[in-house]
């Protein structure tokens, strides 16, 4: 996976890691949704597996990139199909594919995220 690193003032390398970002926990869920961009309303939805999930953010493990500042339309699955607007914030290659970086218009509750992740 791909590692961020910046300098820091003693000259040593800093990783940089999502975990050096966030403001919440970040959790493990490796189940599929659909996506497909906002500005392309009739285009397919195409799969793309969660790689982690909190509730501002989403990270997607897709075959293709996304420019920053996409808006993704990504289907959840639960009891019923819920629909949220993502913008994407970083898109990082893997070996693969992609690890796109994405954040929520709406949070997601606590209930919401223990239903993505144990279904």
């Amino acid at each position: 996976m791909a590692v961020h690193t910046e300098a820091n003032t003693s000259g040593e390398n800093r990783n940089q890691g999502d975990a050096d970002r966030r403001s919440e926990p970040r959790y493990k869920c490796l189940r599929l949704v659909r996506i497909r961009p906002v500005t392309v309303p009739a285009s397919n939805l195409r799969l793309s597996q969660v790689h982690n999930v909190s509730a501002n953010g989403i990270g997607l493990l897709h075959a293709t990139p996304f420019a920053l500042g996409t808006l993704l339309e990504i289907q959840l699955p639960g009891c019923t199909i819920q629909n949220r607007i993502v913008r994407v914030v970083h898109c990082t290659r893997l070996e693969g594919g992609w690890l796109v970086g994405c954040t929520l218009n709406h949070s997601l509750s606590t209930t919401e995220l223990e239903r993505l992740m144990r279904e």
